[in-house]
């Protein structure tokens, strides 16, 4: 199966090619999915899960850091082909439009028929909204560029399959740590890593060797690797020097009672964790020997009877760590053989998230740019020239599996580090500004659906 899969991957390579070739020589300026612009859809339908963040992650895998590649998002109006007349939330409607214009600065609206005789319009008001607003600060948002200092690596997949990749879009998003995404196979040279300082690789099994080298190089030229479950541990996969891996005893699966402590001494280097000295790390752990030079934290405590307290406790512990920092060159791995994304993704515990909060802020070097903002808000960071725009869009409608209109969010406080520059909102809220500590301080009155600051 995996070489017919090669296979038709190579006959989809060589008609993308005879395709493109064709369409260019009867006009050059004619646009090619796939190679002038990526098209992906965001949809609701039966029996399938929504997950808020689609639209954003599309929008970023499509576009790049550079922004290089316009990102045809589309929101599908309609809740699925067999309801086609029936229009998904208005809400959600609106979220995912403001999720594309803060990720990407694209905006596409895909409907069943024609907009003039549209049976069922309740979708439409909320996305001419966005589409007016995009409009009306079109000078804007015109050649914006990430500013983002992290990116994700994953598989590249439009279908988001994989549950740590996903959970690590979660993680970084509720941390307000604006971040791009990028397939692993885009990989191409260290020069596409420029301004970065955190790569995230979420249980990567399989490494190429060019990109194993790219990582390696990155980390050691003062880059941030932070790996998680089996990364670079799958059947023909490169090693990362980095990562401060010397071998693999064993990896323990199906694991329901066991958690990591984190002993007494440790305690202050998590400060999220104070009074939760147990991290939940999930149902699997690679058991590690480190290399030398790399330092290890937490100890497992393995598997243990199940049943009253009085009878069923754990007494035993073993020195197997659950976090390995490295040093690497100028930069560092931080490695955690353990799946904190998914977890986070498929229980949505605060247990983990706190602990991995502690690992991004305080072992990757990230800065909080918005402490105290709930988490339900994301971020989004954004340069071109002499500006910098900061998006902020509003995801507090999202209650259980429904889509109401959000609830406005008080007295945003952002952290701004090495920044100065005239400030205004393009959406009508008020800020209060100061400069402290080498910091641009910003205080927004109240933040609705969307804002958008500008400092020039």
């Amino acid at each position: 199966m995996a070489d017919y899969i090669a296979f038709l991957g190579r006959c989809s390579t060589r008609h993308k090619a005879k395709l493109t070739a064709f369409v260019k020589a009867l006009n050059s300026e004619l646009a090619i999915d796939g190679v002038d612009f990526m098209r992906s859809e965001v949809s609701v339908d039966y029996g399938r899960p929504n997950w808020v963040y689609k639209a954003s992650s599309n929008s970023r895998l499509a576009a790049g850091p550079q922004r290089a590649r316009p990102s045809d998002d589309a929101s599908v109006d309609f809740t699925g082909f067999r309801h086609r007349h029936i229009s998904a939330p208005p809400a959600l409607m609106a979220l995912r439009q403001w999720q594309n214009l803060a990720n990407s600065g694209c905006l596409s609206l895909y409907i069943m028929g024609r907009l003039d005789n549209h049976r069922d319009v309740s979708g439409f008001e909320p996305t001419r909204r966005v589409f007016q607003f995009h409009k009306a600060h079109e000078d804007v948002f015109a050649g914006l560029q990430s500013a983002a200092r992290t990116v994700l690596l994953h598989t590249g997949g439009w279908k988001r399959t994989e549950e740590e990749a996903m959970g690590w879009v979660r993680i970084l998003t509720e941390s307000h740590i604006p971040f791009d995404e990028m397939p692993l196979s885009g990989l191409g040279s260290l020069e596409q890593l420029a301004g970065k300082q955190l790569l995230v690789l979420p249980d990567i099994a399989r490494i190429p060797k060019m990109q194993a080298a790219l990582i390696d190089a990155f980390a050691r030229a003062g880059g941030t690797v932070l790996a998680t479950g089996g990364t670079a541990q799958g059947k023909g996969s490169a090693p990362l020097q980095c990562l401060g891996v010397a071998n693999v005893r064993e990896t323990r699966r199906g694991l329901r009672s066991s958690m990591l402590e984190i002993p007494g001494a440790e305690r202050a280097t998590f400060p999220r964790c104070v009074q939760a000295p147990y991290v939940d790390f999930g149902d699997e752990l690679l058991c590690i020997d480190p290399s030398g030079g790399a330092k290890t934290y937490l100890r497992l405590i393995p598997e243990h009877p199940f049943g009253p307290p009085e009878c069923c406790c754990f007494t035993k512990k073993e020195e197997i760590p659950g976090l390995v920092v490295s040093p690497c060159g100028f930069g560092r791995g931080v490695y955690l053989p353990w799946k904190g994304g998914a977890l986070y993704q498929r229980e949505g515990l605060a247990n983990p998230f706190l602990f991995l909060q502690d690992v991004l802020f305080g072992f990757c070097g990230v800065q909080d740019l918005a402490p105290g903002l709930t988490p339900m808000v994301e971020l989004v960071l954004c340069q071109k020239e002499e500006q910098l725009v900061v998006q902020l869009v509003n995801g507090t409608g999202c209650f259980a599996n429904s889509w109401f209109a959000p609830v406005p969010v008080r007295d945003i406080h952002l952290s701004l580090p090495g920044v100065s520059g005239a400030v205004r909102t393009l959406n009508g809220g008020r800020l209060t500004v100061q400069e402290k500590s080498g910091a641009l301080e910003v205080v927004l009155d109240v933040l609705d659906e969307y804002e958008a600051i500008v400092i020039q």
